[in-house]
Protein backbone atom coordinates (compact mmCIF):
# COMPACT_ATOMS: atom_id res chain seq x y z
CA UNK A 1 0.00 0.00 0.00
CA UNK A 2 1.42 3.95 -0.98
CA UNK A 3 -1.34 5.71 -0.32
CA UNK A 4 -0.01 9.42 1.10
CA UNK A 5 -2.27 10.84 4.13
CA UNK A 6 -1.49 14.36 5.70
CA UNK A 7 -1.83 14.49 9.48
CA UNK A 8 -2.87 18.16 10.64
CA UNK A 9 -2.24 17.62 14.07
CA UNK A 10 -0.98 20.50 17.04
CA UNK A 11 -0.55 17.85 20.05
CA UNK A 12 2.19 16.45 18.85
CA UNK A 13 1.24 13.13 21.41
CA UNK A 14 -1.38 12.77 19.23
CA UNK A 15 0.26 13.21 15.98
CA UNK A 16 2.86 10.74 16.50
CA UNK A 17 0.11 8.11 18.04
CA UNK A 18 -1.82 8.52 15.00
CA UNK A 19 0.96 8.78 12.64
CA UNK A 20 2.89 5.27 14.31
CA UNK A 21 -0.83 3.88 14.10
CA UNK A 22 -1.88 4.36 10.29
CA UNK A 23 2.43 3.63 9.11
CA UNK A 24 1.98 0.46 11.18
CA UNK A 25 -0.98 0.27 8.48
CA UNK A 26 1.31 0.51 5.67
CA UNK A 27 0.44 3.87 4.33
CA UNK A 28 3.24 7.02 4.22
CA UNK A 29 2.15 10.01 6.62
CA UNK A 30 3.42 13.67 6.60
CA UNK A 31 3.00 15.72 9.24
CA UNK A 32 1.43 19.18 9.98
CA UNK A 33 1.49 20.96 13.21
CA UNK A 34 -0.68 23.83 12.46
CA UNK A 35 -3.33 25.85 10.17
CA UNK A 36 -0.92 27.20 7.88
CA UNK A 37 1.86 24.27 7.45
CA UNK A 38 -1.47 22.10 6.77
CA UNK A 39 -2.67 24.27 4.42
CA UNK A 40 0.55 24.99 2.59
CA UNK A 41 1.16 21.37 2.40
CA UNK A 42 -2.42 20.03 1.33
CA UNK A 43 -2.46 22.91 -1.51
CA UNK A 44 1.19 21.93 -2.65
CA UNK A 45 1.62 18.34 -2.48
CA UNK A 46 -0.20 15.18 -3.24
CA UNK A 47 -2.61 13.43 -0.85
CA UNK A 48 -4.82 10.51 -0.87
CA UNK A 49 -6.31 11.74 2.16
CA UNK A 50 -6.44 14.55 4.70
CA UNK A 51 -6.73 14.07 8.50
CA UNK A 52 -7.67 17.10 9.75
CA UNK A 53 -7.98 18.95 13.22
CA UNK A 54 -10.14 21.69 13.97
CA UNK A 55 -9.03 23.36 16.16
CA UNK A 56 -5.61 24.45 15.27
CA UNK A 57 -2.82 27.32 15.79
CA UNK A 58 -2.90 30.45 13.10
CA UNK A 59 -5.96 28.51 10.76
CA UNK A 60 -8.38 26.79 11.99
CA UNK A 61 -9.28 23.21 10.29
CA UNK A 62 -12.77 24.96 8.47
CA UNK A 63 -10.61 27.61 6.85
CA UNK A 64 -8.06 24.79 5.92
CA UNK A 65 -10.85 23.17 4.28
CA UNK A 66 -12.33 26.05 3.17
CA UNK A 67 -9.11 27.36 0.92
CA UNK A 68 -8.64 23.81 -0.06
CA UNK A 69 -11.73 23.80 -1.54
CA UNK A 70 -11.53 27.17 -3.27
CA UNK A 71 -8.73 26.30 -5.12
CA UNK A 72 -10.79 23.02 -6.58
CA UNK A 73 -8.89 20.67 -5.14
CA UNK A 74 -10.77 17.76 -4.67
CA UNK A 75 -8.46 15.95 -2.24
CA UNK A 76 -10.82 13.72 0.24
CA UNK A 77 -10.56 15.76 3.75
CA UNK A 78 -11.30 13.68 6.78
CA UNK A 79 -12.20 16.02 9.62
CA UNK A 80 -11.72 15.00 13.41
CA UNK A 81 -14.65 12.16 13.96
CA UNK A 82 -16.37 14.05 16.86
CA UNK A 83 -17.85 16.51 14.17
CA UNK A 84 -18.05 14.46 10.91
CA UNK A 85 -21.73 13.93 11.51
CA UNK A 86 -22.25 18.17 11.60
CA UNK A 87 -20.25 19.40 9.33
CA UNK A 88 -22.07 19.99 5.74
CA UNK A 89 -21.22 18.24 3.25
CA UNK A 90 -20.98 21.29 1.54
CA UNK A 91 -17.78 22.37 2.98
CA UNK A 92 -16.35 18.83 2.81
CA UNK A 93 -16.86 17.68 -0.85
CA UNK A 94 -19.29 15.22 -1.91
CA UNK A 95 -16.72 12.64 0.32
CA UNK A 96 -18.22 13.03 3.48
CA UNK A 97 -16.42 9.71 5.85
CA UNK A 98 -18.04 8.85 8.70
CA UNK A 99 -16.69 8.19 11.96
CA UNK A 100 -15.34 4.75 12.23
CA UNK A 101 -17.32 2.05 13.77
CA UNK A 102 -14.46 0.35 16.35
CA UNK A 103 -16.35 -2.85 15.23
CA UNK A 104 -15.18 -2.36 11.57
CA UNK A 105 -12.04 -5.02 10.56
CA UNK A 106 -9.22 -3.56 9.79
CA UNK A 107 -9.49 -4.33 6.37
CA UNK A 108 -13.26 -2.91 6.17
CA UNK A 109 -11.86 0.36 7.40
CA UNK A 110 -9.21 0.85 4.67
CA UNK A 111 -11.39 -0.68 2.20
CA UNK A 112 -13.95 2.41 2.90
CA UNK A 113 -11.54 5.02 3.17
CA UNK A 114 -10.19 4.06 0.00
CA UNK A 115 -13.54 3.79 -1.99
CA UNK A 116 -14.31 7.49 -0.98
CA UNK A 117 -10.95 8.48 -1.83
CA UNK A 118 -11.36 7.72 -5.47
CA UNK A 119 -14.02 9.02 -7.68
Amino acid sequence: MNENILLVEDEEALRMTIGDRLRGEGYRVDFAADGNQGFDKATTLAFDLVILDVMLPYRNGFDVCRGVRQLGLATPILPDPSITRTCSSRWLGKRVLEPMDRRESRHDKRTRVLRNSHP
